[in-house]
């Protein structure tokens, strides 16, 4: 079944394209939705979304610091989503692109082990 997988990708690297191209689509959709302001809304939510592709652990500061004030459901009428839904969103897709672009093909480095991912060549 390898050969079925995307260009010799590995299952931890078909599975962060994935998510990353996902979140990064439902995002987008998200914030061209959004009721006042689409056109800034789409701009923040691709910054976003590089930023953390860039910097990964960024979001472990910004997440909580922006938790209380990206709440404009009064002045939006948004009752579904909101405007932290896109920061989550550009978290997940921002993390996986990382993965995807950090890591070189098969190679995967998590808690300092590197492990060889895919069918072994013997």
């Amino acid at each position: 079944m390898p050969e079925r997988r995307l260009r010799g990708m590995g299952l931890a690297q078909s599975t962060s394209l994935f998510v990353a191209v996902f979140c990064l689509a439902a995002g987008a959709g998200v914030a061209v939705h959004h009721p006042l302001v689409p056109l800034a809304a789409l701009a923040a939510f691709t910054l976003w979304c590089v930023a953390v592709a860039w910097r990964p652990g960024i979001w472990l500061f910004v997440v909580p610091a922006l938790l209380p004030l990206l709440n404009f459901a009064p002045w939006t009428g948004w009752v579904a989503f909101e405007e932290f839904d896109l920061l989550l969103l550009g978290v997940a897709a921002g993390g996986h692109a990382h993965l995807l672009l950090a890591h070189p093909l098969g190679a995967c480095r998590a808690w300092g082990v590197e492990a060889k991912i895919g069918p072994s060549e013997d």
